[in-house]
């Protein structure tokens, strides 16, 4: 008998170095948004790219295995969210959708220049929301 030799765990080392950039759409109801407050109970505070403030909540395939580690949503973290069109005030909760590593904070930046602002006053020079 032949042993197995493949890894278990090969679809998930695919999806990290995924090199695709998740691009917000607009028919979609789709922003980038920055994380301001962390509530508890997998509930954030954001601020979207067009200035508007909602509540945006993790769903439960972020917190399970190794997802969780992968899409840690933390203070200032920049995430892709989709409002709920289908309630009356759309603007007032929202879900999110993916979680942007640096990386990827970095390309949105090239592509998206009015989404964020360099902050040159920091020592860290941190990418700054506006």
């Amino acid at each position: 008998m032949d042993k197995n030799t493949h890894t278990k765990k090969k679809h998930l080392l695919s999806k990290t170095n995924s090199n695709d950039i998740l691009i917000p759409k607009e028919e979609l109801h789709e922003d980038i948004a920055l994380v301001t407050q962390v509530c508890g109970n997998s509930t954030f505070k954001v601020t979207s790219s067009k200035g508007i403030s909602s509540t945006a909540f993790l769903p439960g395939k972020f917190k399970k295995n190794n997802a969780k580690r992968i899409n840690f949503v933390s203070l200032s973290s920049i995430v892709l969210i989709a409002f709920r069109h289908f309630q009356t005030d759309i603007h007032k909760h929202s879900d999110i959708l993916h979680v942007y590593s640096t990386q990827h904070v970095l390309h949105l930046h090239s592509f998206f220049p009015n989404f964020f602002n360099k902050h040159s006053d920091d020592a860290d020079n941190e990418l700054l929301f506006i």
